[in-house]
Order: C-alpha cells, then sequence, then structure tokens
C-alpha cells in the first residue's frame, strides 16, 4: 500500500513538475511574441527578420514606372493613405499616409522628402513620423525639400505623413478632383550615417 501510495505521489510530483516547465515555456513565448510585437511597431524588424547591416543610399520609387529609372533604387511594396503613382510620385490623402518598409533608417541616417503641399499658400504644417521619432515638417506649394536627422537608438522601417491638411480640388473650385489631396511627394531619400561608406 506505501508503495502504490509513494509511486502516486511521485507520479502527481512528475505532473506538477512538467506543468510548471510548460507554464515556464509559454510565459517566455509570451514575452518574446511581445517583443517582436513591439519591435515591428516601432520598426526595428525588416521583413520579419533582424535589420542588415546599414546599406547605402535609399532612394524609394515613387512615381509611375520608376522602378526602371536610375534615380531610385527601393520600390515601395506596402502603403496607405497615399493615392495611386503618377508621373512626379504620389499624393498623399487623408492623414495619415504611411510607407512600411522604407528602411532600414539606422540611427544617424538622414531621411530627405522633397514635396509640395497642395493648399496653403504660406504652407502648410504636419508631422513626419519616422519609426518611432517625430519631426514637425513644413512644405509650400512650390517643391520644399526637407531633412530629418534620426537619432533615435533603434532602426526604423516606418514613415509617416501626419496632420497635413487635404482637400479635394473640386472643392476649391480646381478641377473636378474629388480625391483629398494633401503632400505631393516627390522624393524620399535616405543617407546613411556618415560614418557608413555608400556603397
Amino acid at each position: 500500500m506505501s508503495k502504490h501510495h509513494s509511486y502516486k505521489s511521485k507520479l502527481r510530483k512528475d505532473f506538477s513538475a512538467r506543468i510548471e516547465l510548460a507554464l515556464v515555456f509559454l510565459g517566455l513565448a509570451w514575452l518574446i511574441g511581445a517583443n517582436l510585437r513591439a519591435s515591428v511597431q516601432s520598426g526595428e524588424l525588416f521583413d520579419g527578420a533582424l535589420l542588415p547591416p546599414s546599406p547605402g543610399e535609399i532612394s524609394l520609387c515613387l512615381a509611375v514606372e520608376a522602378g526602371v529609372s536610375a534615380a531610385c533604387n527601393r520600390m515601395i511594396t506596402r502603403s496607405e493613405g497615399f493615392h495611386g503613382e503618377e508621373g512626379f510620385g504620389q499624393w498623399t490623402g487623408r492623414s495619415p499616409a504611411t510607407i512600411y518598409d522604407v528602411g532600414p533608417v539606422h540611427p544617424g541616417s538622414t531621411v530627405t522628402v522633397c514635396a509640395s503641399a497642395f493648399v496653403g499658400a504660406s504652407g502648410v504644417v504636419g508631422e513626419v513620423r519616422i519609426g518611432p521619432q517625430p519631426f514637425p515638417g513644413t512644405f509650400q506649394p512650390a517643391e520644399t525639400c526637407a531633412s530629418f536627422l534620426y537619432e533615435h537608438p533603434r532602426a526604423a522601417n516606418r514613415l509617416s505623413f501626419n496632420g497635413f491638411p487635404a482637400v479635394t480640388p473640386l472643392s476649391v473650385g480646381v478641377g473636378d478632383d474629388t480625391r483629398p489631396l494633401g503632400l505631393a511627394i516627390r522624393s524620399i531619400v535616405i543617407a546613411p550615417p556618415a560614418n557608413t561608406p555608400k556603397k
């Protein structure tokens, strides 16, 4: 009887130990998943993998058939808040307008955006956000180029234009276009940190 009781007690202990081990693994998996989600949101991850070493200069392909031009070297595969590609580049629509595969933008990189505003004779003001780092941005009706030095410690893979006003040409008596137009984004160039040789 005591042997049987001892055997049952050992089984219970083994079962408890296995449950505790399973809970530990579940906890670790949850922590890893939470860190991965945070990394994706901050732009630390690039296409599901850790960011590669800092590349040379990146120029995003924004215009129709820009992919065959030597002026750009990175196709945009995922974005939202933009209208379709046109000969000059792309219009932003209503805020926010986000590109999810701009990078990697490594700490110390400079992002230069050339754009013009559809409205606002004295320019429009909004926020340009690179990964988690926000920057104030002002763009004029004439093409304006603004450079932003990315200094966050984590690399980024997301670029957003927030708060820039968008109106339809029809509503202001300029043609019959009913699309809300904000910024005409003509080029986005990411220069690597100064101590990184260009490729």
